[in-house]
């Protein structure tokens, strides 16, 4: 409750398919969703009129925010962000993608976010920064994972490796979870997660 998210964060799939890309569909979306996203807020919002909201409140998240060991200064926002850039941006292993590249990825990937979530943690300004980064981090981890499971080219997912499309495979994929994320793919485990 009081967790409102438009545009891509709400994810366009279902609209959208396995492809992207500016306008129609994908903006439509964002002013959509960020419709719903702000008249859900608004009538929350009321509800919290007179009611004390600091002493019920409890603070979520806990990446960059609040480290699971102690906070080190050697992990800054800033190269946590370059290490996942440097995993989930070049061209010849994210367009042209091999299993083999994406498992080194996905356990480079693993090991950023031990570390954000043992040890990065921003203070004043820093903070929003810091907490940016372990979202780069999770996202990051998320995305070569799910390119992982998916054992075909299809939209624009391309793996040079395995070029075709598997029928078993015409649906989306859905992540669920932060440290311990479970990718569920199978149409009946969609259908149940939706409910």
């Amino acid at each position: 409750p009081g967790l409102y998210v438009a545009g891509d964060a709400a994810s366009r799939e279902i609209m959208t398919g396995a492809v992207s890309g500016g306008g129609a569909v994908n903006s439509s979306w964002a002013l959509a969703s960020g419709w719903w996203a702000g008249k859900g807020a608004s009538v929350h919002a009321r509800r919290w009129t007179g009611k004390a909201f600091r002493r019920e409140a409890r603070p979520l998240g806990q990446a960059g925010l609040r480290p699971a060991a102690a906070a080190r200064a050697d992990i800054a926002a800033a190269e946590v962000i370059e290490a996942v850039r440097a995993e989930v941006t070049p061209l010849d292993g994210n367009f042209f993608r091999t299993g083999e590249r994406l498992e080194r990825s996905a356990q480079r990937l693993e090991s950023v976010w031990r570390d954000v979530r043992a040890h990065l943690q921003g203070e004043g300004m820093d903070r929003l920064r810091s907490r940016e980064a372990a979202s780069i981090a999770a996202t990051g981890r998320w995305s070569v994972a799910a390119a992982l499971r998916r054992a075909e080219s299809r939209g624009m997912h391309r793996r040079t490796d395995l070029p075709g499309k598997n029928t078993a495979l015409a649906h989306r994929l859905v992540i669920t979870g932060v440290d311990d994320f479970r990718i569920a793919g199978a149409p009946e485990r969609l259908a149940e997660l939706a409910s």
